[in-house]
């Protein structure tokens, strides 16, 4: 049999000769992507043609299924109600541990590179009740733009290079150079280790050895 439950502008439902299963067909627009300085923005708009023409076709389909009721094809709506509702949590989702971030790292996003704070993702899902593979998930694949230009969301997290106090790696090496910049007499690495920890840093000597060599100053000995 190859009866039509419903034929409407944009879906079809039916039946293959020799087939005992219904199949829905979804005609849509092609969503066309919006360009712009800052890249691609498609998803909001697909998310909102898609709910467009779900309510439309939806009521339709509940007025036919009441009329010739079809437990397959009700399975079918449940499951797309289930993808349109999980899409959108996901964008929820995204949205909010993207306004988390900006809010932490404000002052960095707005006039000051060197302010930017110590985040991670424990930091973040302590925050918003989620779990922090949730988070990495989120993060993967997703740029913002800002207004130092489109920029990866990952890359404003940053971990602190003490356990016992929050500091950035550029905020160390701005330590590192300050104490260097203000010294009588040449002090070693293990000499700033051990001011710095008196402030309750608690970094190990390697520690500033390492970031004294990526501010390309030299040792002690040769300073």
């Amino acid at each position: 049999m190859n009866s039509k439950l419903l034929k409407s502008g944009h879906i079809k439902l039916y039946k293959r000769e020799n087939s005992k299963y219904w199949q829905m067909k979804v005609k849509m627009p092609k969503l066309k992507a919006i360009r712009s300085s800052t890249g691609s923005k498609i998803l909001k708009d697909a998310e909102k043609i898609a709910l467009k023409y779900y309510s439309s076709i939806s009521s339709k389909t509940n007025i036919q299924l009441k009329k010739n009721p079809n437990k397959q094809i009700s399975e079918k709506i449940q499951n797309a109600k289930w993808l349109l509702s999980s899409i959108k949590k996901r964008n929820d989702t995204v949205m909010q541990v993207g306004e988390l971030i900006c809010k932490r790292q404000i002052s960095f996003l707005q006039d000051n590179p060197l302010k930017i704070n110590p985040l991670s993702n424990k930091n973040l899902s302590d925050e918003l009740g989620l779990h922090p593979s949730t988070i990495s998930r989120i993060l993967r694949s997703k740029y913002i733009d800002t207004p130092k230009g489109i920029i990866p969301l990952k890359s404003l997290l940053v971990s602190s290079v003490s356990k016992t106090r929050d500091v950035t790696p550029i905020q160390l090496m701005q330590l590192i150079e300050s104490i260097i910049e203000n010294e009588k007499k040449p002090k070693s690495d293990n000499k700033i280790a051990l001011e710095l920890n008196k402030r309750g840093f608690n970094l190990a000597r390697r520690t500033i050895t390492k970031y004294r060599k990526k501010l390309n100053i030299a040792s002690s000995r040769n300073r």
